[in-house]
């Protein structure tokens, strides 16, 4: 779970937008369509807003609805949302698109850092082997992050970094379940970092050093199973 402070701190620092422009929509859009789903939007108070009630905005957020200040208003509910254990969660893709789109490295530097900080907070929380069940992919929300401009690599090595067998056990199944397919996408895609640390010896060292501390226990097995991945697709 993401910490509960770190939520309030996004709902503190974007308390100021108010959505003044949800009657401002490009004339291509549905007078009556526009109307329903304004309506949807302010028949609750920001936080108990539902996925579903905020996926057809944010779908059309500042591109044909809106502007940034709006945008802004609706942001800490949509990141909240995005959170495991949440349930039905925003587009995870299309909230940060709009967040690369409203240009937010132009924003006042306490809102950059309220973002940045979800994001740590965020990938923290889906990298914990509490989180295993989530959904997403891991490789979507870096990619995510990624999209903004967030560099991806200090996480992954952070990850490395965890002690326990929980963080470990979790980066092997992230290399079974995902290191294939995008190492075969290497050079191919966005996510060239992610790629290039897939492919560092850096991971190996960490992966082996760790194979022969646990080779007397059951985890062995899995890591060597991650180690097979690595080698064979490298």
């Amino acid at each position: 779970m993401i910490a509960r402070a770190c939520i309030e701190r996004l709902y503190r620092v974007f308390k100021g937008y108010l959505p003044d422009t949800l009657g401002e929509f490009s004339p291509l859009n549905n007078p009556e369509l526009m109307a329903h789903w304004s309506q949807v939007l302010r028949a609750r108070p920001l936080r108990e807003l539902h996925a579903e009630d905020l996926r057809y905005y944010t779908f059309k957020a500042m591109t044909t609805w809106g502007d940034t200040s709006t945008f802004k208003h609706f942001l800490p509910r949509l990141l909240e949302l995005i959170g495991p254990g949440k349930g039905a969660a925003p587009d995870l893709e299309l909230v940060f698109q709009k967040i690369a789109y409203g240009n937010w490295r132009s924003w006042p530097k306490p809102e950059q850092e309220s973002i940045e900080g979800f994001c740590a907070e965020l990938w923290q929380a889906v990298s914990a082997p509490t989180e295993s069940g989530c959904e997403t992919q891991l490789s979507h929300f870096l990619q995510a992050f990624s999209s903004i401009g967030l560099p991806v690599l200090p996480l992954l090595t952070r990850w490395m970094q965890q002690d326990g067998e929980g963080p470990l056990l979790r980066l092997c199944q992230f290399i079974e379940e995902e290191a294939p397919s995008l190492l075969r996408r290497k050079n191919k895609g966005p996510d060239t970092g992610l790629q290039d640390w897939l492919s560092s010896p850096a991971l190996k060292e960490h992966l082996t050093e760790a194979f022969f501390r646990h080779a007397d226990t059951h985890h062995a097995t899995t890591l060597s199973r991650a180690l097979q991945v690595l080698e064979q697709s490298g």
